[in-house]
């Protein structure tokens, strides 16, 4: 669900740059599914370690989101700068992050579910 917030919130922007609410609701939606996420995945990560490597486990997971944000900063960078004189980067920058989301949204699914005790 997390993912699909950020899918979301990165769709409305990319559709609707014209409207500075639609932005902040999009940017919204987008944030609140991100903050979603890191929680989700910390717990994922580390819910079926032995506690001797939960640690490593979350440094791990940390290390990785913090990675992925910077190469995702550049890379958005990158696509503003190139097509500043067109004015269409925001709308492929946040079309890109929407796509990105999706596809973890998808990679989710393979994560296998607890079974719960009965």
């Amino acid at each position: 669900m997390e993912r699909a917030l950020e899918w979301d919130g990165a769709a409305i922007v990319a559709v609707s740059l014209s409207t500075s609410w639609a932005v902040l609701v999009g940017a919204s939606v987008l944030g609140l599914g991100g903050g979603l996420a890191v929680q989700a995945s910390s717990a994922v990560t580390t819910r079926d370690v032995p506690s001797e490597h939960a640690g490593v486990s979350a440094s791990l997971n940390a290390m990785v989101r913090r990675f992925s944000g910077g190469v995702g900063s550049q890379v958005s960078t990158v696509i503003l700068a190139a097509t500043a004189s067109s004015g269409v980067g925001f709308v492929i920058a946040f079309a890109l992050a929407g796509t990105m989301s999706f596809g973890a949204a998808l990679c989710s699914l393979a994560v296998p579910r607890r079974a719960e005790a009965s």
